[in-house]
C-alpha cells in the first residue's frame, strides 16, 4: 500500500491490530516519503531518523505484545521552536545552531510516553514571529496547495506537514497564531488551549504573556485522540448547549470575498441569531499593541544568546526588534491598555455557553513574493490576548482552490465544546480536502 500516509489515529491502530501494516513500515513509508518530497515543500528543518525507527521497532513490539499505549505507532512532527532531545533547538534562528537540546519539551515527552513517534522538526519563521515562513537562514517552506505559496508563519512548517501527509499531527508555539494561521492557510485543523492546558516547557520563549503550544491535525478525531492521550479536556462541557456569537462591526474590517462567502455560509448554518460581541479596540489596533509588546519581550531571549550569537540574526528581525525597543514607554502603556481592555471585554462577553465564530484569516494564503497581508492573524489575535481557547476549522476552498478556514473561540476550559461544536458544523460545511496533488 502506497498511502499509508493518508490515514489517522485510529486507521492506523487499525492497521497495526489487524496486521495490514506495522509501525516499522510506516515510520519507512513517511521517510521515504518525505525524502522524495521535502526538497520541493522544505517543510522539515532536521530529521530524527535514528530515533524514529528505533521508536518504531519499539511499537511494533508492543503490538505483538498487545501492550500498545494510546497513540502508539502515530507518527508526529513539531516545530522547530519545540526541544527534541539530541537535535539542535533552533526555534528558526541560526544563531542557535549547535545548541543542542539535552531533553525533550514537557509536550513531547508526554507524546512518547503515549506511543507517538517523533519524526523531527519543522521549519518556521526567525524566532517564531512572521507571517510567511520565508526564513534568512533555511529557506521558504511552500504551501502544499500551491507550491508557491506561503503556508502562513510563524510554524508554517507545521500546518504544511500535516496537510501533505508528513505526518497524523504537528505541534508547535502559538505565540500569535504561529500554528493557528498556517493551519488556517493549508486548510487542516489546529487548537490553541486555555493556558496552562499544555505544559509549555521546553518551547523557546517568544513572549510569556502569550506563549502557548497549539496542536494540528487533519481531522477532529486526531485532534481528540490526541488530546485524550495527553492532556483530556473537560468532557463534562462537551455536549453543553451553546449559543454562536459573532463580532460587532464585522464588516469594518477588509475581508476577501471568497473568505466572506465561506464565512457567510457557515453563520447560515447556525439556526438562531447569533449574538453580538465587542471589542473596545479595533483589529488593527489590537494587532500592533500585540506585536509590540511581543517584539519586546522577544529582544530579552535573543539578548541572552550573546552578542556573538546575536550577531548572526537577520537584518530584519535585528531592525522589527529594534523598533519594538524605542516605542516610547508612553505608547507601550497605552499598549498596555488596549490589551486589558480588549482581552477583558472577550472574557466578559464569552462565557460557559458563548463561542464566538470569526474567519480565522481575512484573507487566503499569498504567493512569495507578493505583499504580506498584515492583518492576517487579526482574528486569531483574539484569543491571544484574552487568555480563551481557540479552534481553527477549514471552511472550504476558493474557486483558486486555496483553503479557507474558521475560528471558535471559547470560554476558559471549552476545549470539549469547541470541539463537538466544530465537529457539528464541520460535517455540515464539509470544509477539509487534501492537497490532491500531493495526496
Amino acid at each position: 500500500m502506497s498511502d499509508w500516509h493518508r490515514l489517522g489515529t485510529m486507521g492506523l491502530r487499525l492497521s497495526y491490530l489487524h496486521s495490514q501494516t506495522n509501525p516499522v513500515t510506516l515510520v519507512s513509508h513517511m521517510f521515504d516519503r518525505i525524502d522524495r518530497l521535502n526538497p520541493r515543500l522544505n517543510l522539515f528543518a532536521q530529521i530524527d531518523r535514528d530515533r524514529a525507527i528505533q521508536a518504531a521497532h519499539e511499537s511494533a513490539a508492543e503490538f505483538l505484545g498487545d501492550h500498545h499505549r494510546p497513540l502508539e505507532g502515530v507518527p508526529i512532527a513539531v516545530s522547530a521552536d519545540l526541544a527534541v532531545a539530541g537535535l539542535d533547538h533552533i526555534a528558526g534562528l541560526e544563531a542557535r545552531r549547535g545548541m543542542t537540546a539535552m531533553t525533550d519539551a514537557a509536550i513531547l515527552a508526554r507524546l512518547r510516553q503515549a506511543g507517538a513517534i517523533i519524526l523531527g522538526t519543522l521549519n518556521m519563521d526567525e524566532a517564531g514571529l512572521g507571517l510567511e515562513c520565508n526564513n534568512a537562514s533555511f529557506g521558504c517552506t511552500y504551501n502544499p496547495h500551491g507550491e508557491d505559496y506561503s503556508p502562513g508563519g510563524a510554524a508554517g512548517g507545521v500546518g504544511a506537514a500535516v496537510a501533505a501527509g508528513f505526518a497524523v499531527a504537528g505541534l508547535g508555539g502559538d505565540t500569535l497564531a504561529g500554528v493557528r494561521l498556517p493551519a488556517a492557510l493549508c486548510g487542516v485543523f489546529a487548537l490553541r488551549p486555555s493556558p496552562g492546558y499544555f505544559d509549555t516547557k521546553g518551547l523557546s520563549p517568544v513572549s510569556p504573556t502569550f506563549d502557548n503550544v497549539a496542536i494540528a491535525t487533519r481531522s477532529l478525531d486526531d485532534m481528540s485522540a490526541i488530546l485524550t492521550a495527553i492532556a483530556p479536556p473537560d468532557l463534562s462541557r462537551a455536549m453543553m448547549p451553546c449559543q454562536f456569537a459573532l463580532l460587532d462591526r464585522l464588516d469594518d474590517h477588509a475581508i476577501e470575498p471568497d473568505v466572506r462567502a465561506h464565512f457567510d455560509y457557515a453563520v447560515s448554518l447556525l439556526g438562531d441569531p447569533p449574538a453580538r460581541i465587542s471589542v473596545p479596540a479595533s483589529l488593527q489596533r489590537i494587532r500592533l499593541a500585540a506585536r509590540n509588546y511581543a517584539e519586546r519581550d522577544l529582544a530579552g531571549s535573543l539578548a541572552a544568546l550573546g552578542e556573538e550569537r546575536c550577531s548572526l540574526l537577520s537584518d530584519a528581525l535585528v531592525n522589527r526588534i529594534s523598533a519594538a525597543l524605542s516605542v516610547r514607554d508612553l505608547d507601550l502603556n497605552d499598549d498596555l491598555e488596549v490589551l486589558r481592555q480588549s482581552g477583558r471585554a472577550l472574557r466578559g462577553q464569552i462565557g460557559p455557553q458563548t463561542i464566538l465564530l470569526t474567519p480565522a484569516a481575512p484573507d487566503k494564503a499569498r504567493r512569495f513574493g507578493a505583499p504580506v497581508n498584515a492583518a492576517l492573524t487579526d482574528y486569531l489575535h483574539l484569543s491571544d490576548i484574552s487568555g480563551l481557547p481557540s479552534l481553527v476549522v477549514p471552511a472550504g476552498r476558493a474557486g483558486d482552490n486555496l483553503p479557507i478556514g474558521l475560528q471558535l473561540i471559547g470560554a476558559q476550559g471549552s476545549e470539549a465544546m469547541l470541539i463537538t461544536q466544530g465537529r457539528a458544523l464541520c460535517d455540515r460545511i464539509r470544509g477539509y480536502a487534501p492537497p490532491l496533488s500531493w495526496w
